[in-house]
């Protein structure tokens, strides 16, 4: 939608209509391209040119998340210089990693981020300084540099479901208790 006239820019209908189920998840714009995480049905990431609304990329399913029994969770990506990262699967769930403009997995040692919640939801991650930051169900911030390596983690009071903000070298989450940590 254009923001001065509210007019529909894309022309045809395309595939970014029927992408899966958003659920919450935030779809993060760069250099001219939206990166696209439907909900756990689709399994997939999509890149989408911002001005035509075509796809331009999409990824194989994530090959932990094809078990249709499972609940399977995906976070809203963060998109850096060097790649797009976000959390997905079940019992644990996982970091993702892909190259920007194809899609392709970056070699990544994809570090377990705990189990799914019961609310079906994951906290998208933070990125600042090329280190990712994500919140847990099982009460943690854990910090992953943007080649995999796990930097450190803290243990929270209770169970974090929102996204960690990063300021001034601090990183600050919400945890389920009403707490800002």
């Amino acid at each position: 939608v254009d923001a001065v006239t509210g007019l529909d820019v894309w022309s045809s209908p395309g595939y970014h209509q029927t992408i899966g189920s958003f659920g919450a998840n935030a779809i993060p714009a760069a250099g001219g391209s939206l990166y696209a995480l439907p909900g756990h049905d689709e399994r997939k990431l999509f890149r989408i040119l911002a001005g035509a609304g075509t796809q331009a990329a999409v990824t194989d399913p994530f090959a932990e998340l094809v078990d249709e029994a499972s609940e399977n969770e995906v976070s809203s990506p963060v998109v850096s210089p060097y790649g797009i990262f976000a959390g997905a699967g079940s019992k644990p769930h996982t970091v993702y990693a892909f190259e920007r403009q194809a899609l392709t997995a970056l070699s990544f040692s994809s570090p377990t981020l705990g189990n799914t919640s019961s609310f079906n939801m994951l906290a998208s991650p933070a990125m600042a300084n090329e280190v990712l930051y994500f919140g847990t169900v099982d009460a943690r911030i854990v910090a992953v540099s943007s080649s995999g390596a796990v930097l450190g983690e803290v243990t929270l009071s209770s169970s974090c479901y929102s996204s960690p903000a990063v300021s001034n070298g601090f990183v600050y989450a919400g945890v389920l208790g009403g707490k800002v940590v």
